[in-house]
């Protein structure tokens, strides 16, 4: 069970992801201070600092956690195929929380986008694959995983990208299903090369 700190941890968390969501969408990325994060969700310097670094920080420890628990939500569903199996399968996940998100995820790494941002999201989507490609491949040569990981966080921020700015009329699941066919030979390849 909880105590109350975890509680009090849990919502002072929640409340500055939900403020630097909620001035993302209304500034974009750039031009929100950690000041304007501060007075959006009432919280103190001292609290915020004692959490994390900087507003880069918070976008990447929220944004990871709250991929995290959607993938976690996502295995638990009865009936899908299981998340721990594949290191493909957040792909579609991350796909579909585009498309119903359409106007944050444009904000952060679209267009409209910040540079900063599309380097946090690499780098928060190269550590996903990472751990997911050592977890199901333990084999494998650690160079063969840096670079799948490195080549499918790439390839996907691409493809994401360009579907958010060019192609809004496809749907996530068709995107998937391209992007799928697109990368799975590589992560094929990394594992006939372990050893």
């Amino acid at each position: 069970m909880l105590d109350g700190n975890d509680r009090r941890v849990r919502r002072t968390r929640t409340l500055l992801h939900r403020a630097l969501i909620d001035l993302i969408m209304a500034k974009g990325y750039g031009r929100v201070t950690v000041q304007d994060i501060l007075d959006q969700a009432d919280v103190g310097r001292s609290t915020f600092y004692n959490h994390y670094t900087g507003k880069d920080d918070l976008l990447v420890e929220s944004g990871g956690d709250h991929l995290r628990a959607m993938i976690g939500s996502a295995s638990a569903s009865p009936g899908t195929t299981s998340y721990d199996d594949d290191p493909l399968s957040p792909t579609l996940l991350i796909f579909q929380l585009a498309e119903d998100n359409r106007p944050l995820y444009s904000a952060l790494i679209g267009g409209r986008g910040s540079a900063k941002v599309v380097t946090l999201a690499k780098t928060m989507i190269t550590e996903l694959f990472t751990d997911r490609l050592r977890r199901g491949r333990p084999e494998t040569h650690d160079l063969d995983v840096q670079m799948t990981a490195t080549f499918l966080a790439n390839g996907l921020l691409g493809v994401l990208t360009w579907w958010l700015d060019a192609r809004p009329d496809i749907p996530a699941e068709e995107i998937h299903r391209r992007f799928i066919a697109l990368t799975a030979r590589r992560v094929r390849d990394s594992d006939s090369s372990a050893g």
